[in-house]
């Protein structure tokens, strides 16, 4: 998921950056569209991953799992 956490960032920074450049007067355009993509794609890679978790009953392994990311 590193991929998608790296461009959901950079889209999040750059909507901010934006968002900062229209109030200081200037007239760019967030890219929401971008922003919503990225945020899909995390989803996407988080339920993939969520599938391959360990089976119910090895809440170690679970944990164990879920702190390496």
């Amino acid at each position: 998921m590193r991929e998608e956490n790296r461009e959901a960032i950079a889209a999040a920074v750059a909507v901010l950056r934006a968002g900062a450049a229209r109030l200081n007067g200037g007239d760019d355009q967030p890219d929401l569209g971008r922003l919503e993509r990225a945020r899909e794609a995390v989803i996407e890679a988080l339920v993939a991953e969520v599938r391959e978790l360990p089976a119910e009953g090895q809440d170690s392994a679970l944990l164990e799992a879920l702190d390496r990311r």
